[in-house]
This record gives C-alpha cells, sequence and structure tokens, in this order.
C-alpha cells in the first residue's frame, strides 16, 4: 500500500513503515543510540541499523543526526516519533479498553515538583484516572519539553515560561523556595544572627540556571557572603546533606516545611520572590487527536493539583 502527500509529489510505501521498524526506531531514539538499544548484542544492533535504514528509505528522510555518540532526531525524526508514539498508545488503550478509558501515561518533571508536589496527590490522580498506569520520570524542565514533544512522555509539569508550541499548558501554581540555614550556624540561633554572619556556608543545586542565579542575586541584594561549600543533582540529595552537615541551602517551600523547627531557622530574605517558579501541566496537541484520553486525563490531574 502506497499513501502520496497533499501535494501529490511523493509517494510513501505503506510496507516500509512495518510494525517491527516503527518499534526499532522509536527504541533507539528512546536509547539515543543503537548501541544503548541494544547492548551487547551484535547480531541484534546489526538488525536495528539495517531496519533504520529501511524505515529512513521508506519517508525518504534522515530520521536521526549523530552528536558524538548519540543519535539526536531530526525534525522529520521528531514527526514520526510523535506520530508513532501516539500510534502504539492508541493501540494499547484499544487492547486494554474495557468499556473505559484506560492505557499507559508517561509524566515528566523535576525531583523537587514529584517529590514535593505530584507525589502527596498521587493517590488523588490514580484514583481519578483508574484505568490508566502512570510511569513518573524526573528530568529537569527542558528536557521534558523535548520529550512531550517527541512523544516519548504524554505529559510533564514544567516552568510556565517554557511552554511552546505545540505543547497546551494548564497553569496548576507555583513553587515557592525558602532559605534555610541550621541554627548552629546563627548567632543566638534565631534568624536574626543571619546579620552577624560573616561567611555562610551553603549546598545548592548544580548548573547554572535560573534558580542559581536568583540565589546568588539574593545574597547580593541583603548583603551575605555566600560560601559554596557543595552542589548537588537534585533536592533530595539537599535536604537530606544537611542533616548530615552544617550547611545552610535553598529548599522548595514543602520541603522546607518538613524540616525541624528546632534545628532550622527559614530566613526572610529580601527578593526570594523571585525565585517562584509558575508551574503549568503540559500535554502535546497534537496527540490528542490520536488519543483524546490523554486530554481528559491532564484536565483530571490540573483540577487535583489546584484543589
Amino acid at each position: 500500500m502506497t499513501i502520496k502527500s497533499g501535494s501529490g509529489r511523493r509517494i510513501i510505501s505503506m510496507s516500509g513503515l512495518s510494525f517491527e521498524r516503527l518499534q526499532t526506531f522509536c527504541l533507539v531514539a528512546e536509547a539515543g543510540s543503537i548501541a544503548q538499544a541494544a547492548p551487547g548484542d551484535a547480531t541484534r544492533q546489526s538488525q536495528f541499523s539495517r531496519q533504520l535504514k529501511e524505515l529512513e528509505g521508506a519517508v525518504e528522510e534522515k530520521l536521526f543526526k549523530r552528536e558524538g555518540k548519540k543519535l539526536l532526531l531530526t525534525e522529520a525524526g521528531r514527526k514520526l516519533a510523535l506520530a508513532t508514539q501516539g500510534y502504539f498508545g492508541a493501540i494499547a488503550e484499544i487492547r486494554t479498553s474495557a468499556g473505559g478509558e484506560s492505557g499507559e501515561v508517561r509524566f515528566g518533571s523535576s525531583e523537587s515538583v514529584i517529590r514535593w508536589i505530584v507525589i502527596p496527590h498521587l493517590n488523588a490522580i490514580t484514583t481519578g484516572n483508574p484505568g490508566f498506569r502512570f510511569e513518573l520520570h524526573t528530568m529537569r524542565t527542558q528536557e521534558a519539553v523535548q520529550q512531550v514533544k517527541e512523544g516519548r512522555l504524554e505529559m510533564a509539569i514544567v516552568r510556565s515560561d517554557a511552554v511552546e508550541e505545540p505543547l497546551i499548558g494548564e497553569p496548576i501554581g507555583a513553587l515557592d523556595f525558602s532559605w534555610v540555614v541550621p541554627r548552629t550556624l546563627l548567632p543566638g540561633k534565631s534568624q536574626e544572627g543571619i546579620r552577624l554572619v560573616k561567611e555562610l556556608p551553603m549546598v545548592l543545586l548544580t548548573g547554572d540556571g535560573k534558580l542559581m542565579t536568583g540565589v546568588k542575586a539574593v545574597a547580593d541584594q541583603n548583603q551575605l557572603n555566600i560560601s559554596i561549600k557543595l552542589l548537588a543533582d537534585n533536592f533530595s540529595l539537599i535536604a537530606e546533606t544537611i542533616q548530615n552537615c552544617r550547611y545552610a541551602t535553598v529548599l522548595p517551600a514543602p520541603a522546607a516545611a518538613n524540616l525541624s523547627k528546632e534545628r532550622f531557622a527559614i530566613i526572610n530574605l529580601r527578593g526570594m520572590e523571585a525565585l517562584r517558579r509558575e508551574l503549568s501541566l503540559v500535554y502535546n496537541s497534537r496527540i490528542v487527536g490520536i488519543r483524546a484520553s490523554i486530554k481528559r486525563v491532564a484536565e483530571r490531574i490540573v483540577r487535583t493539583l489546584r484543589g
């Protein structure tokens, strides 16, 4: 079977878009390389390489570009990935449906949002969507946005300022941050003692993102001399670190609220409102035509999180 494009100039052989080749394409796109998609299996790697060449021949487009050892999707590859993931998701829903909505929902967000915003509402989210199995994946905003664009995630919670076409964003609220200091570092063990601290040792999040820049700006605004002693990949590690080391830090407000008030002081500093992150739940507008249930699941999750 063949299909023509709207212009009638291109003909695509549907036999080239076999189920197996599309599965291989998704595996390699997810893994980032043929070697990672079939580790330690030279025969399978050779098969995957052949299938991808056949698939590219069928669509007459390059689907991957090489960057070092990684295979990254081209624009054509991203379009095919989105369509393919939507197709597989729709097939899974049809297979598992028993008169109601069902399927798999892959959900991504930062570790802090998953831990302190999603998980406290997880029971309500799962019971409100009883036919669905959820997968939770931690990643930073830009990666989550990209994966929703490519169909590798059904939805994600990201910074509202990162929402872009073809994503639909539904605001769910904001994540505030707190400046936390062990009382043993404060003269008098009270927050007023922060003015007398000559140098404040801190553990902060890795990277030079907006949060790190904002933390440094708050320190400058309040004339605090901070000394970064340790960097960590996520806020869970930071929260654990300050339980065992005499470091100050900046934590999501829900995490800071769980700390012992006898051991830690939350310092009210000027400019902390600038660290606030407005958050939105996002899904891909192009996939809801294939899996209409995704939009309904997203809307139910938004109502839960807003509530």
